[in-house]
């Protein structure tokens, strides 16, 4: 399975990524950023069977860094019906070139969402979303604090 996570909200790209991961055993996930990488290994190693690990993940960060990557990402699409069934791929970044082949490609082929950041508007329903998901006891006015200090706001009675 190949997905493509990309966007600025990194908090929820994490949250989706973390999702994933856990149905995959720690030694069987390599976490990579293409920008540090030797891009040459990497491709070995997403290719290659693997008779010792039997389902593998691959998330593999920064795809749209620089050109060298952009080369990478290319010829991971020209050659993925050479990818073995077993491996999963997660590619993530944070700015993708949305006007490049590459760009479009990822969106046919992968499983593709895009997380944008929120909105002045969207922090207050998201974070009363978050309080009540994790249960937790936090009053109006706190959460009115909390969205006046992320946006900037000095009097926190002003926010949304």
């Amino acid at each position: 399975m190949i997905y493509f996570f990309y966007g600025e909200n990194d908090y929820e790209r994490e949250q989706k990524i973390r999702a994933i991961r856990a149905k995959f055993t720690p030694e069987n996930i390599t976490v990579l950023s293409l920008t540090d990488a030797d891009l040459e290994l990497v491709s070995r190693e997403i290719f290659g069977a693997d008779l010792f690990r039997s389902t593998k993940l691959f998330i593999l960060k920064d795809v749209f860094a620089n050109a060298d990557t952009r080369a990478f990402l290319e010829d991971f699409l020209a050659n993925l019906n050479r990818l073995p069934d077993e491996n999963s791929i997660i590619l993530t970044d944070t700015k993708p070139d949305k006007r490049t082949k590459i760009f479009k490609d990822l969106l046919t082929r992968a499983t593709a969402q895009e997380f944008p950041p929120l909105k002045d508007y969207e922090h207050k329903k998201w974070l009363a979303g978050e309080v009540a998901t994790r249960k937790l006891s936090l009053d109006a006015t706190a959460q009115n604090e909390l969205v006046a200090r992320k946006l900037g706001e000095t009097n926190p009675q002003n926010a949304i």
